[in-house]
């Protein structure tokens, strides 16, 4: 298992040998018209923080329009703060790394500058009311790598544990007790079965969705899943901040709720097959597409092919 720590170390490389992420990104056909729109907003705390400070600091709202408080996800995107201590100035860098979940997992050098340059730019934008469209697509692969972090932080993972080749899940070595009984885990985050007794790399311990975390283990044992590709199209692809596509993966809410999840039509089409047997996975992503005006993904054969409802 060599793509995460690999990822995790470096910064990646572009067509033309150089490290980081030193170019503009392209505007190119993606286009939000929510984000002239966009409010902020502030939510709950996941972790502690000093007294003042605003609790997530991925907070940019793509859309004002937010689920009810009963039978509807209570979530909203955020991708960078709703406000700095002095809500009339932009956060600074400093600011931003005391509080995002992110850089928990961010120690190389290299990626924790370039990831707090590109937020204190974004964070800039937003304070004078300019978010930029072309940011999108990398504020979301942020926002969901934050929320990867957080879960790890949930989870008591060691980031060298994350970092390391051979990195084994905590659950193989100490069960559910360590690093938390699973009476107090969330409950998408609690360990299956399978996690305890199948050896494998923690990073996959970091997605809340039980059964595709199952999935995948049976899919890598059987041999019909490249773990090494699809940790890069999951996690690794999601520090590649001059890519114009869109993330396979987009978190409206809190990290360790799968009801906040929406997975991509990309992610579907690819690997539909390790979602066998996760209505909740459909139902929340047509949740929150729908919330969009995006056409509905109706149904995953056992193919793992997708069809889509662009009506």
């Amino acid at each position: 298992m060599k793509t995460i720590g690999r990822a995790l170390r470096a910064p990646p490389k572009d067509e033309d040998g150089r490290t980081g992420f030193t170019k503009e990104p392209t505007v190119g056909p993606f286009h939000n018209p929510a984000v002239k729109h966009a409010i902020p907003l502030a939510r709950k705390a996941d972790i502690a923080i000093q007294p003042g400070q605003k609790r997530h600091l991925k907070r940019i709202a793509l859309n004002s329009t937010t689920a009810s408080a009963s039978a509807e996800p209570q979530a909203e995107m955020c991708l960078i703060p709703a406000a700095a201590p002095n809500a009339r100035r932009p956060m600074t860098s400093s600011q931003m790394q005391e509080m995002l979940g992110i850089y928990y997992l961010l120690r190389c050098a290299g990626i924790r500058k370039n990831v707090a340059e590109f937020l204190q730019r974004a964070s800039s934008n937003w304070t004078l009311q300019l978010p930029t469209p072309r940011d999108l697509p990398a504020l979301t692969r942020l926002n969901a790598f934050d929320a990867l972090a957080r879960n790890a932080l949930v989870l008591g993972i060691p980031v060298e544990l994350i970092e390391s080749d051979d990195g084994n899940s905590l659950f193989i070595h100490q069960g559910p007790e360590r690093p938390g009984s699973s009476e107090v885990l969330p409950p998408h985050l609690s360990p299956t079965a399978l996690q305890r007794t199948v050896k494998h790399h923690p990073w996959l311990d970091l997605f809340p969705i039980p059964k595709m975390r199952d999935n995948i283990l049976r899919g890598i044992q059987s041999g019909e899943v490249d773990e090494d590709e699809l940790c890069n199209a999951l996690v690794c692809d999601l520090l590649d901040l001059d890519s114009p596509s869109k993330s396979s993966l987009v978190i409206w809410g809190d990290a360790w709720d799968l009801n906040g999840w929406e997975l991509g039509p990309e992610f579907f089409r690819r690997w539909g097959g390790l979602v066998q047997g996760c209505p909740e996975v459909l139902t929340a992503t047509n949740y929150w597409r729908q919330k969009r005006g995006v056409g509905k993904i109706r149904e995953i054969n056992s193919g793992g092919s997708l069809a889509l409802d662009i009506t």
